[in-house]
């Protein structure tokens, strides 16, 4: 995909064709492939042609992609990348608002049922991104885990890599955009309580916690044996 005018592309300034909303120089027609997908289906030989990775929604237009791609080339798992719930974090991400998976949501699980379908939405979330604090994570269990009813399995506690803004932000803790402080999630210990909120929705018993709270188990059951011993011998005296 490229810019409908390419000169407007040379002179533009925007850091993203995509955020916070779609260029509208942005040539996101969908007819080309979906044209290239109707001559694999008319292949002779070929049942079915599946896409295995994820899917870009922020980038559909008003064609019949994503029912097609549902109905004809999705192997019983459709991948998706909404990649957090809450504005704060999906704006340093350059990511669409929740509300568009949302909508996904709606139109796959419509077009399931509609054409008797027992296909799956798989979403990839991230924790751990820089400005996504423990509260963001509770919100996103909240949401994903508790009203959307997911079980995850794709999920990252994020690793930052070169050439991104993300790990410029984590390097940093301030947006090079607008030079506010980010908070980032650094410690094990953080990024530990953060990346558990994926599996269960709450907040898991802080380590050190657990770890007195077992030696106390520990110091009480050598209490309590040492006190059956000294019923014990008390009674033999008497």
């Amino acid at each position: 995909m490229r810019g409908k005018n390419e000169e407007l592309c040379k002179r533009c300034k925007r850091p993203s064709c995509l955020h916070p909303k779609l260029c509208p120089n942005m040539n996101n027609d969908h007819t080309p492939l979906l044209d290239l997908y109707s001559k694999i289906r008319e292949v002779k030989g070929i049942k079915r042609a599946f896409i295995g990775s994820g899917i870009r929604y922020d980038l559909f237009d008003s064609s019949p992609y994503f029912e097609t791609v549902v109905k004809h080339h999705t192997s019983g798992r459709l991948k998706v990348a909404p990649e957090h719930t809450e504005d704060r974090v999906l704006n340093l991400m350059r990511k669409p608002s929740f509300t568009m998976f949302e909508e996904l949501n709606r139109k796959f699980q419509h077009i399931c049922r509609r054409e008797e379908l027992k296909y799956q939405l798989i979403p990839y979330f991230i924790s751990s991104h820089p400005g996504c604090r423990e509260e963001d994570m509770q919100a996103l269990a909240r949401k994903v885990l508790g009203k959307l009813h997911f079980t995850l399995e794709q999920v990252q506690d994020l690793t930052p890599t070169p050439m991104t803004i993300s790990s410029v932000i984590f390097y940093t803790c301030e947006n090079p955009y607008t030079v506010e402080s980010v908070y980032v999630a650094r410690t094990q210990e953080d990024k530990r309580r953060q990346k558990s909120y994926f599996f269960g929705g709450t907040l898991p018993t802080d380590s050190r916690q657990a770890q007195q709270s077992k030696r106390d188990n520990v110091t009480n059951k050598r209490d309590e044996r040492s006190d059956r011993s000294k019923r014990t011998l008390n009674r033999k005296r008497y």
